[in-house]
């Protein structure tokens, strides 16, 4: 399987929310498991004002953000 992006939105469950911290994952630069399981760590450096305000919304009320996960299958 290959994962092709991974980012946060800022959004409560049923909307579409705005990315506001990606990891740097894309088409052009994947993430490769053959089986499809496994951990995907990556350090992701926020200093911008809605990455910040994400980051803060997931510990305080996490279900007004969600993670986005993109393979190819």
């Amino acid at each position: 399987v290959r994962f092709t992006g991974l980012h946060i939105h800022n959004g409560a469950a049923g909307t579409n929310g705005p990315v506001t911290v990606n990891t740097g994952i894309t088409a052009g630069a994947p993430i490769v498991s053959e089986t499809g399981f496994g951990n995907i760590y990556i350090p992701v450096l926020v200093t911008d004002t809605n990455g910040l305000a994400t980051l803060n919304t997931l510990v305080a009320t996490p279900d007004r953000a969600y993670v986005n996960l993109h393979t190819t299958v």
